[in-house]
């Protein structure tokens, strides 16, 4: 999270992906629009094998 912290910092957005929801929530709550959450287990093999595409879906709406 505390690259998270700089990058957001810094002036940028950020894709953050954990599988911790909660957490991700919290610093979309804080940062907004420049936090985009991307909630998955990438040691789950059926959902470390979407991130991509998740990814791609989640920012769709900010490009």
């Amino acid at each position: 999270m505390a690259s998270t912290e700089a990058i957001v910092a810094a002036g940028s957005r950020v894709v953050t992906v954990d599988r911790d929801k909660n957490g991700l929530m919290a610093l979309h709550h804080r940062h907004g629009d420049a936090v985009i959450p991307l909630a998955l287990d990438l040691l789950d093999p059926q959902e470390s094998s979407i991130p991509c595409t998740r990814m791609q879906e989640a920012t769709r709406a900010v490009t």
